[in-house]
């Protein structure tokens, strides 16, 4: 009887120290599993803060370089940056004339507008104008806008370009004939009016205004005495771009210009010709009611529909670089070429006139010639004492060392005093003396 309690009481002591083993053992697992979960979360949570502030960082390092860059190119660009030192030699003034120079040949284009009109007035029928073509009525008044602006922007923007200094008026005037010339181009290509008088017409006049006002009047700043020569020199540099550019524009249209695609001959009736015993077809047209032409449906030569123009032999002469005869051609088929040139010569010329614009300089407030001629002038003879004053020195030490070696009585005194002349107190006393 007792074994067996014994044996129960065992048996239970044995279970409950096991139900108790097993509750601190998921007691501890919880407790486990909560501090990985806790870790886990704190982890994650350390995790997401670190990449909030990283990308802060990122975003503020990214707005710190753009500041910086601003910073950079605004001090490049301000009028301070562009001031000379007032003691600015007279004789280098002339060194400031080349990049208002380079500014005048960049705008000096503007001239010669027409040299743009006859392919513009062509753009879709190349050889010969289509119906659809704009008229020379239409284009003109182009220039005329672009001279009113150029007044508006002289008059207006004058106070701004004395206030933000050459270089930045410079850069944007420079910015502003480029992307007038790119606009034009993007309009001839598209064919669209407006986009025409908004490149050449207004971009292009305030373009005109600014790149024309900033050389001249800081050529007149460095010569105040003779004015005229400066403004003189500018001028003539606008008119040897104006003298330039249409070659460089025959050229380039030249090079961009495409051929249009050849139908065939024309005869007002269409139909065959026999011609020396070979029938030679001919195109036959149709002429619609807005006045343009397409090949007849009846037609033996082309594609029926296609909308066509009449080259005759005096048009064909006045296209050069194309070996073209008289004809029936396709229209927007070809390419004149103008509007590829005008891009080019755009980024050509707006580079021209920044480049130029940076190295532009204007004279200190208070410097005149006059007085830059007598700081040059103190300048020279300040040179001149030191350089005297250094033969001197050299002079009365080389004398008194031979005087040393000479006398043998006062060598001791020709020694003492051959120390004591190279201190610059004795010898600055005996020079003024």
């Amino acid at each position: 009887m007792m074994s067996a309690c014994s044996s129960i009481l065992s048996q239970s002591r044995h279970c409950w120290w096991y139900h108790r083993r097993c509750y601190h053992f998921a007691s501890i697992t919880a407790s486990l599993r909560g501090s990985v979960t806790i870790q886990h979360h704190e982890e994650y949570d350390n995790c997401k803060r670190n990449k909030k502030y990283n990308t802060a960082m990122n975003v503020q390092r990214r707005r710190d370089i753009s500041t910086n860059n601003k910073l950079v190119l605004n001090n490049v660009l301000s009028k301070e940056a562009a001031t000379a030192p007032i003691d600015y030699p007279t004789s280098q003034r002339f060194l400031a004339l080349p990049p208002a120079i380079g500014i005048h040949l960049a705008i000096g284009s503007v001239y010669v507008y027409s040299m743009w009109t006859p392919g513009m007035s062509k753009a879709l029928g190349v050889v010969a104008a289509a119906p659809c073509d704009w008229t020379q009525s239409e284009l003109l008044p182009v220039f005329s806008c672009a001279a009113v602006v150029l007044g508006v922007t002289t008059s207006t923007l004058g106070g701004w370009v004395e206030k933000s200094g050459p270089r930045m008026s410079g850069l944007l005037g420079s910015a502003c004939w480029s992307g007038a010339l790119l606009t034009t181009a993007a309009g001839i290509e598209t064919h669209t009016l407006p986009l025409v008088y908004l490149g050449y017409g207004f971009l292009g006049g305030v373009g005109w205004g600014l790149m024309y006002l900033t050389p001249v009047t800081a050529a007149m700043k460095w010569f105040p005495d003779k004015r005229g020569l400066a403004t003189g020199i500018a001028l003539s540099a606008f008119g040897a771009g104006a003298a330039f550019a249409p070659s460089v524009i025959h050229v380039l249209v030249d090079h961009f210009a495409v051929a249009p695609e050849f139908v065939g001959d024309c005869l007002l009736t269409g139909g065959g010709v026999e011609v020396e015993g070979v029938t030679k077809n001919f195109v036959e047209l149709t002429t619609l009611d807005d006045g343009s032409q397409v090949v007849a449906n009846t037609s033996l030569v082309g594609e029926p529909g296609t909308p066509v123009v009449v080259a005759t032999e005096a048009d064909v002469a006045k296209i050069s670089g194309m070996s073209n005869c008289p004809g029936v051609y396709a229209i927007g088929t070809g390419d004149t070429g103008v509007s590829k040139a005008m891009a080019v010569l755009g980024v050509i010329y707006g580079g021209l006139g920044a480049i130029a614009s940076r190295f532009m300089k204007i004279p200190h407030p208070q410097w005149t010639p006059e007085r830059a001629a007598q700081s040059q002038m103190d300048q020279l003879m300040m040179a001149r004492r030191k350089l005297t004053q250094i033969v001197m020195k050299q002079t009365i030490l080389d004398c008194l060392h031979h005087m040393s070696l000479q006398t043998q009585c006062n060598s001791r005194f020709c020694g003492w005093l051959f120390l004591a002349m190279q201190r610059e107190d004795l010898l600055s006393y005996l020079l003024r003396k």
